[in-house]
């Protein structure tokens, strides 16, 4: 496709304080990276023993999930229209304002990296409000939040439209874990409302996941790039 040959020879970033999300082509489709900027590093939790929510989100997958879905063809075309258009007419693709950047993330890049429940919620750091920006196979959320966070809120996100998508708030205390193969400290992880449990150990990412281009985003969803905290 057109967009695919464009991020083929000119990959598009959205570049903000806390992460990078890389849109680029690659052989099996168009692909988002998700990283994180300056001094931040990805928080994982694992919701698996919060029955409550489990239990919500097996309610709540089919309709969320057609939210996503729809939600991220919407604003993947118009976004691919806007690029092609821009780089035929120039060119060079015409890059959107702020607002438009934002709406490109969250709703193409960030939505192709997550399911109901990373759709549902956002972790809460001081003043930081973090989106989920990835769900693993195995239901993991992922959050991008400031490095020295040792404890942070998980709570529904309010939608535009004032929609709260789940009533239930959660306190997460963050522990390092630490990889068994090379001594390296792993990514912080939390789980709710078990601060005396050991986090697992995450999996090892592979950098990317598939995104709007693919007939099916949540296929091919795979681990963000984590940061290694210092």
């Amino acid at each position: 496709t057109a967009l695919a040959e464009l991020l083929r020879t000119s990959p598009e970033s959205f570049v903000s304080t806390y992460q990078t999300c890389r849109f680029f082509s690659a052989d099996n489709g168009i692909e988002v990276e998700l990283t994180a900027t300056g001094d931040n590093a990805w928080f994982v939790v694992d919701p698996a023993s919060q029955m409550p929510l489990v239990l919500w989100d097996r309610r709540q997958q089919a309709v969320l999930g057609a939210t996503i879905l729809l939600e991220l063809r919407t604003q993947g075309t118009l976004w691919a229209q806007r690029l092609v258009r821009g780089s035929e007419d120039r060119g060079s693709a015409d890059g959107p304002n702020q607002a438009d950047s934002a709406t490109v993330r969250d709703s193409v890049g960030l939505n192709a990296h997550i399911r109901s429940l990373g759709y549902a919620l956002e972790a809460v750091a001081g003043a930081r409000v973090a989106r989920c920006a990835h769900e693993d196979d195995i239901g993991r959320l992922y959050f991008l939040l400031p490095r020295e966070t040792q404890s942070f809120m998980i709570r529904g996100r309010t939608l535009p439209n004032g929609e709260k998508l789940f009533p239930g708030e959660y306190t997460v205390l963050v522990a390092a874990a630490r990889n068994p193969e090379s001594g390296a400290a792993a990514q912080p992880s939390g789980n709710a409302e078990r601060p005396g449990g050991n986090p697992e150990e995450p999996p090892s990412p592979s950098d990317a996941a598939r995104s709007p281009g693919a007939e099916n985003p949540e296929a091919s969803q795979s681990d963000p790039s984590p940061e290694q905290p210092e």
